[in-house]
């Protein structure tokens, strides 16, 4: 049975202001007022406001009232997308990952797909192919199918995120996967990175590795920072001190792993092991390594993530953490379908799966160093 901790985080509710004219007010003239802001101020849902913006006759007319008032006050205009969603639904759910041509993603569709048609959903799968500007397309595309909730992995460029405003302020139901942001607004279903990147790094200094390296992604994506939180508890872990000159950064495609790895490569006393932020890194650290005469795992240990099929075919094959994305699908399915059954709130849910290390000849050494 999978390991799956959940993480439940429930927006608090605050009393309102008794300041409507002050420092709120001013914050919100900045950007557009979007019903979240609302909702937050007076302490309900933001469901709550929708309702009373439309003079709902579960809602008292004192509630109405005071949602109104405040709305008026702030400058708020309906959500566009909102009215359009009002609109009769597909029974679709709406699919965005990053990539499609390695095994990982669509393991999450087949998991998605798996769960979404036993309950009578057709899924409409885009992929984004790591760009910011395709990923806010494909958003709008799905939005002009009506879908009845949306999953997103997001892009590789993405690091702003006011594309998905317009989602949440029309409570459109939306779960993101792997790679997350507004984790206090969206619900996602996560793998835990900071114990695959841990034991990892741990796995290297066992079997002999004492200056370990890490290549990974873009500084500012969240999958990169848990990835680097990981590694530096594993070699705390060791007793191994953390050398920054050993975190290299790459865009995780195959020329800029190969200079990153070259750059570790050039180092007055270059690593000992090197763990990579994905397999495809892993794959062009392997022919610098070899393009050096080095020997692997004799000279240099190397561990990857995400476990893909040339792991086992590769020479010598690669040492990896493999994440449950059948399951990971699944999970966030089901998570979607309890939002568009049943009336969104502000809680969401975290739910962080757990990855299993499968340990091959890239890293595997005779001698064997426990942890004092």
């Amino acid at each position: 049975m999978l390991d799956i901790s959940r993480r439940i985080a429930a927006a608090a509710v605050k009393a309102p202001s008794t300041d409507p004219e002050g420092t709120n007010k001013r914050t919100m003239n900045k950007r557009k007022v979007l019903l979240k802001d609302i909702a937050k101020h007076l302490g309900v849902s933001a469901s709550t406001v929708s309702m009373a913006l439309k003079d709902h006759p579960d809602l008292s007319s004192a509630t109405i009232e005071k949602i109104k008032k405040l709305a008026v006050e702030w400058g708020y205009t309906a959500n566009p997308w909102a009215k359009f969603m009002d609109k009769q639904h597909s029974n679709t759910i709406g699919v965005i990952v990053p990539d499609v041509t390695t095994l990982f993603y669509p393991s999450i569709i087949c998991g998605i797909e798996d769960v979404a048609k036993a309950n009578g959903y057709d899924i409409v799968i885009t992929s984004s192919q790591n760009s910011f500007s395709k990923e806010k397309e494909n958003l709008n595309k799905l939005l002009r199918l009506r879908v009845n909730g949306i999953m997103v992995c997001l892009a590789q460029e993405t690091a702003e995120y006011s594309h998905f405003d317009k989602i949440i302020d029309a409570n459109i139901p939306m779960v993101f996967i792997d790679r997350v942001c507004r984790t206090n607004e969206v619900s996602s279903v996560v793998f835990d990175l900071v114990a695959a990147a841990r034991e990892l790094t741990i796995h290297l200094y066992q079997q002999g590795a004492t200056k370990i390296a890490l290549l990974t992604g873009l500084p500012d994506q969240n999958d990169t920072r848990e990835k680097i939180e990981g590694y530096k508890k594993g070699l705390q872990a060791c007793g191994l001190s953390f050398d920054e000159r050993l975190l290299v950064y790459s865009d995780m495609k195959s020329e800029g792993a190969a200079h990153a790895t070259k750059k570790l490569l050039s180092l007055k006393y270059p690593p000992d092991g090197i763990l990579g932020a994905n397999d495809e890194i892993v794959l062009s650290a392997i022919k610098e390594i070899k393009r050096k005469g080095l020997k692997i795992p004799q000279d240099i240990g190397l561990a990857g993530f995400a476990d893909e099929f040339h792991a086992t075919v590769l020479e010598p094959s690669l040492t990896s953490i493999a994440y449950p994305s059948f399951e990971i699908g699944q999970e966030a399915t089901h998570l979607l379908l309890n939002e568009i059954n049943s009336e969104k709130t502000s809680v969401v849910q975290q739910l962080c799966m757990q990855s299993k290390l499968v340990v091959r000849a890239s890293s595997k050494q005779a001698t064997y160093k426990s942890l004092t």
